[in-house]
């Protein structure tokens, strides 16, 4: 009996060890396409904005905003057949995999088609009734959103084949496809303004690259899929129509929502302020969405994972990879949020100058907050689908979305872009601390002294020496070297003081992948 217990015992050990390295391979491999990008937007971000002005950037953050909207006219069809590749993976029920394909391609093929024709056909009302554009602006703009209905269903056809790869956790290829779809964009924006095509030749541009994206990700995604496609399966009804639908619908309502936290404040702000207003706000606001690459790629590789360990391991296997997931993504990420908050006048006058180092600076605060406590949330969103409650994650987003544009009507007029910032941080802290309650008790069965001692202690405390430490000596850092040389050290210190206070199973951990890390480059 003891026998067996250890032979049991050290099995599960075993696995779990192989699940970690798989799952650290899989978020270095979708994490990988978003630093990419996020360097490309970085470095070429500045040169667009000093090229084309302000307002007529403010073209560009109009286009990338209502591609967001058109794509959540798939219905939540993404994320819903990531969820049902990965659970038929892990049953062996290769078979079911024809109609949940045929499920998620047509509802994203049908709905983004009528958005194109919808935004083709109302491009002037979108640019001069919705967002407030005007003057010389008027004709660029409407052009602009003309090339992206032309692309509309291109774009929502690469969205299918990336969400099919993640579900057979092929997130190699669907790395490549990001860094090609959001990479060449902005690097060809770039070219084209170079080349003196402005706004126009960006549009073109937009429109020609996702139409050849499209072509080539679909045709990875059906190469990637033979070895699963199986035989038509008289069991399929199990995960019929019906089950796909409302699994896709309940988490397309969360889709909406998150529209209107992250993309409505365009709307709101070219009202209540003015596009140049939108813009000031928007660019350090993009480049912090982008610093949700880390927990979006943790979440993707994560929701397979979580599907899996409820199909075949106890829940207590589960809350022990959300707590674990949790305080490897705080040791990650609080350090970057930390120092952003602590000296973000220097940081915006160093990158993009002007007028976004005095106006944008405590709208940029605000949202750094509203980031932290977003970041939070993701690795409870994979356990709420996994674990096949959406909802949970759908009314949550709603919770925001409410308070996002309740805020944003009352603080903008008042306050302007400080207003936005402010907004967005209320409509995070307010419904996620309820969010949270919900996911810990009726599904992990974790009490919050348990979430706070063996989830966020440890990170928290190294992240308030941190930022102890930077307040004290910003002013002094105004210049690239004194910022990288203070970002280096004030990592170094957060990790160090983590290294101390942090747990056994975290150390090993980190040990572990290190020793998996450099093994890979020496292989290399």
């Amino acid at each position: 009996m003891q026998a067996d217990l250890k032979v049991h015992r050290h099995r599960m050990s075993t696995n779990n060890g192989v699940r970690s390295v798989r799952f650290a391979k899989n978020v270095v491999w979708s994490m990988s396409g978003q630093v990419c990008v996020m360097a490309l937007s970085f470095f070429l971000a500045p040169y667009l904005i000093h090229r084309l002005g302000v307002q007529v950037y403010g073209l560009y953050i109009i286009l990338n905003a209502v591609a967001g909207y058109l794509l959540v006219l798939g219905f939540g069809a993404s994320p819903a057949i990531m969820k049902f590749l990965s659970e038929f993976a892990a049953s062996g029920h290769s078979g079911k995999v024809r109609k949940a394909i045929g499920y998620s391609l047509a509802l994203h093929v049908v709905g983004p088609a009528a958005g194109s024709l919808a935004i083709g056909l109302g491009a002037r009302f979108l640019i001069v009734r919705i967002f407030h554009v005007s003057g010389a602006l008027v004709a660029p703009g409407i052009f602009t959103l003309r090339c992206l209905a032309i692309a509309g269903l291109a774009i929502s056809l690469t969205s299918w084949a990336s969400a099919v790869l993640a579900g057979l956790q092929r997130f190699k290829w669907q790395s490549t496809i990001y860094v090609a779809q959001n990479g060449l964009m902005i690097s060809g924006a770039a070219l084209a303004v170079f080349a003196g095509f402005g706004i126009r030749g960006i549009a073109r541009w937009y429109a020609a690259l996702n139409i050849a994206l499209a072509a080539a990700a679909v045709s990875i995604a059906v190469r990637a899929l033979k070895p699963a496609w199986g035989r038509p399966d008289a069991r399929a009804h199990d995960h019929g129509i019906k089950q796909f639908g409302s699994y896709s619908l309940s988490l397309w309502l969360g889709q909406i929502a998150w529209i209107v936290t992250y993309q409505f404040d365009k709307i709101f702000l070219a009202r209540g302020t003015s596009i140049t207003g939108m813009t000031l706000y928007s660019v350090p606001a993009g480049l912090l969405q982008r610093l949700q690459f880390f927990p979006s790629a943790v979440a993707v590789v994560l929701l397979p994972v979580i599907s899996e360990t409820f199909v075949r391991e106890s829940s207590g296997e589960v809350k022990r990879i959300y707590l674990k997931t949790l305080r490897g993504l705080l040791w990650m990420l609080l350090p970057a949020y930390v120092f952003l908050f602590a000296v973000m006048p220097q940081f915006l006058g160093l990158w993009v100058g002007g007028s976004f180092s005095s106006a944008s600076v405590w709208p940029a605060r605000f949202l750094v907050l509203a980031q932290i406590m977003l970041m939070l949330n993701y690795v409870p969103n994979s356990v709420a689908m996994g674990g096949g409650k959406p909802l949970y994650s759908s009314l949550v987003i709603w919770g925001q979305a409410v308070i996002s544009v309740v805020a944003w009507n009352l603080l903008i007029p008042r306050y302007g872009i400080a207003g936005a910032g402010a907004g967005s941080l209320l409509a995070q802290l307010i419904p996620d601390s309820i969010y949270l309650g919900f996911v810990h008790d009726r599904i992990l069965s974790l009490s919050w002294k348990e979430y706070f001692s063996c989830g966020l202690h440890a990170p928290l405390v190294s992240g308030a020496l941190l930022v102890g430490v930077l307040l004290t000596v910003h002013s002094w850092l105004d210049s690239w070297p004194k910022l990288i040389a203070a970002g280096i050290l004030g990592a170094a210190l957060f990790w160090i003081c983590g290294s101390v206070i942090s747990s056994e199973e975290d150390r090993r951990t980190a040990a572990s992948l290190w020793g998996h890390a450099l093994s890979y480059v020496r292989r290399s």
